[in-house]
């Protein structure tokens, strides 16, 4: 099972070393990261030319992250889609192979796990835990999401949803401009279909 991390980027000069060294040390054997940046003015992309594990790396302006996030949809070949952002990173380098192993045997489509917010300037110093929580349908209808970089999904999920971006050096996948990644239609639409 092939995953694909998406990381989008903006002068993430500062931070994105510690997201690709967190992905380039997981110990599951086949991931594709793909880097969807913005355009940034800084080193982001200097940084990212180091990393030999980078499977896509695009830069260009864009509409933002989530329009970035749909660039990223449509480039990757991954069975699993996760996304990490540019100043996240994973806590052990066992994280996807877990996530994939809880995938393939339990058959589901998705998981998520919990988020830890760290100090800026001193990342052992953790500030806040997001507590995900077990899953429960109802709470989808009072806005319960989990975090979006410890969410995967299997792509299959994504076929629903045609998506398109204009004014990108990415082919269009079909012609509808629907946009695929929005936290606020996208999650509860795959958990309500999937779930």
């Amino acid at each position: 099972m092939k995953v694909s991390v998406i990381t989008t980027s903006y002068n993430s000069g500062h931070t994105i070393k510690d997201t690709l060294m967190s992905v380039a040390t997981q110990d599951y054997p086949n991931i594709e990261h793909l880097i969807i940046d913005g355009g940034s003015k800084d080193e982001t992309m200097n940084v990212v030319s180091k990393f030999g594990h980078v499977a896509v790396a695009i830069s260009e302006k864009d509409g933002g992250i989530f329009h970035a996030m749909n660039k990223g949809l449509q480039l990757c070949t991954g069975d699993v889609i996760c996304f990490l952002n540019s100043d996240d990173w994973y806590i052990s380098p066992t994280v996807i192979s877990s996530v994939v192993n809880c995938l393939q045997n339990s058959h589901c489509n998705v998981a998520y796990g919990d988020l830890q917010y760290v100090q800026q300037f001193n990342p052992e110093r953790i500030v806040r835990t997001w507590k995900s929580g077990r899953f429960r349908r109802k709470n989808l209808y009072y806005g319960w999401m989990p975090p979006h970089p410890a969410f995967l999904l299997k792509k299959k999920c994504t076929k629903k949803w045609a998506f398109s971006i204009p004014n990108s050096t990415v082919p269009p996948i079909t012609n509808s401009c629907s946009a695929f990644c929005s936290s606020t239609n996208m999650m509860p639409a795959i958990y309500r279909k999937y779930w």
